[in-house]
C-alpha cells in the first residue's frame, strides 16, 4: 500500500492523531539518517542494496501497525534482525536515538512522538532478547 492511499486519512490514537502520512514522513527521515549513519548505516546498506524503497513500504505497514493495530504488515521482525547477523545491543541503542531525534524533528506535537517510541522502546529490548536467546 502506498503512501499516497492514506495522505489524507487520520486516526486518532487516545488523544492523538498520527496519520499515515506522518508514518511515512517518519520513516522516510529515519531511514535517510539511516543510511548515512556511520555506525547502522553499512548493516542496512549490506541488507537493502538497490531494494530500499520495498523495506520502505514494508516499514510504512509494520508501523501503521504497531500505532492503529491495523493488519498490514506480515513478517517475522525477531528472524529479519536475526538473519542480519552480528547485532549487538548497542546497535539497538544507537537506532533508538537516530530514532528519537527523528522523530522530535518531524511530529507536531509530543504525544505524537510517543505513540512512536513508547512501543519503540519495547520493540528494541523484546527484540535484544529474542536475539540473544536465538
Amino acid at each position: 500500500m502506498s503512501r499516497e492511499k492514506y495522505n489524507r486519512v487520520f486516526i486518532p490514537v487516545g488523544q492523538v492523531v498520527v496519520s499515515r502520512d506522518l508514518i511515512c514522513k517518519v520513516v522516510d527521515a529515519f531511514y535517510m539518517k539511516i543510511r548515512g549513519d556511520e555506525v547502522l548505516g553499512p548493516f542496512f546498506e549490506a541488507k537493502l542494496h538497490g531494494r530500499w524503497q520495498p523495506h520502505l513500504e514494508k516499514m510504512y505497514d509494520f508501523w501503521t501497525n504497531v500505532i492503529h493495530g491495523a493488519t498490514l504488515y506480515k513478517g517475522d521482525p525477531v528472524q529479519a534482525h536475526i538473519q542480519v547477523g552480528s547485532i549487538e545491543p548497542q546497535h539497538f541503542s544507537r537506532w533508538l536515538e537516530v530514532f528519537e531525534v527523528t522523530l522530535k524533528e518531524q511530529c507536531a506535537i509530543e504525544e505524537q512522538v510517543n505513540a512512536f517510541l513508547a512501543p519503540a522502546k519495547r520493540m528494541a529490548t523484546a527484540l535484544i532478547s529474542r536475539i540473544e536467546s536465538a
